[in-house]
């Protein structure tokens, strides 16, 4: 099973965000795939394929770490980049050592205590808007970078980040993300 650990913004923040993006949908290039809010989400560990066999051990670690874990206020979705031919929004405070990122790093701990792949990359607070259709590089920064100079100074509204959600993850044509359980920051 496809799974990752997502962090989700709240309604409001989400309706927001798909307010000021609604002009951008008509001003870009076909070539622009834009990811519907009902997906929208940030990452806080991607566990590619997880074994079904694995998943209720996975479940007990995650309820684990989240127990001890508080919730996070003052989130706030801001700015704008990309990572190669995905468009992404960020997450603010963004400094090394955020509550969030502290969150990113127990979840990935507990996720590696019971076996599993996790990414070795620097976490980047993000939540990924659009994607472009493309493979060449040159062609993905020039239809790209007007949506993050667009983008640059958006803030959208703070929220506070109350639960953790394991997701099983659908590829294909229309992807679909199954929320399998939700943990509560306390």
């Amino acid at each position: 099973m496809r799974m990752f650990v997502a962090l989700y913004p709240s309604d409001e923040a989400i309706a927001h965000l798909a307010e000021a993006l609604t002009p951008l949908h008509t001003e870009t290039s076909p070539a622009v795939r834009w990811i519907p809010p009902e997906r929208w989400h940030i990452t806080l560990s991607f566990l590619a394929e997880v074994d079904p066999d694995r998943v209720a051990r996975l479940q007990e670690s995650l309820a684990e770490v989240t127990a001890q874990h508080g919730s996070l206020p003052g989130l706030h979705l801001a700015g704008a980049g990309t990572f190669g031919p995905t468009v992404w929004v960020g997450i603010a405070p963004t400094h090394r050592g955020t509550p969030a990122e502290q969150l990113a790093k127990t979840v990935q701990r507990a996720c590696r205590t019971t076996g599993l792949e996790v990414e070795h990359r620097p976490w980047r607070a993000h939540l990924s808007i659009a994607r472009v259709r493309t493979r060449d590089s040159d062609e993905a920064k020039t239809l790209t970078q007007p949506l993050v100079t667009e983008l640059a100074d958006y803030s959208g509204p703070a929220w506070t980040a109350s639960s953790i959600t394991l997701v099983h993850s659908i590829l294909g044509p229309q992807p679909e993300h199954i929320p399998m359980s939700r943990y509560s920051l306390d």
